[in-house]
């Protein structure tokens, strides 16, 4: 799945001074966008799903959320632990260490 995550600059959601951190394909209708937002500097983390729109566009749907930086390193732990109790940890491992040797080829 790290192989589908797409990283970008700032992203066109909720706010301008919104950093966008990771783009995640859910399926051909739904992405998954992790960003971090704050006037002065990020203060929060914000996961929100967009769909795509009769246009062609994504736009932000109404399923989100956004949480203070502060509880990132117990969010990054907690889903550690689901990665390491899931039954496709296995493949998430492959998967991640494919992508790690894909990088160091020249």
């Amino acid at each position: 799945m790290l192989s589908a995550i797409q990283a970008g600059n700032f992203c066109g959601g909720s706010s301008m001074s919104d950093k966008l951190i990771a783009v995640i394909p859910r399926d051909s209708g739904w992405q998954l966008r992790v960003s971090l937002a704050g006037s002065g500097g990020p203060h929060l983390l914000r996961l929100r799903a967009y769909f795509r729109g009769e246009d062609g566009k994504f736009r932000p749907g109404k399923p989100g959320l956004s949480l203070p930086l502060r509880v990132l390193p117990a969010l990054v732990g907690a889903l550690r632990d689901a990665q390491a109790q899931s039954p496709g940890n296995a493949i998430l491992r492959r998967n991640r260490r494919n992508e790690l040797l894909r990088k160091q080829r020249p």
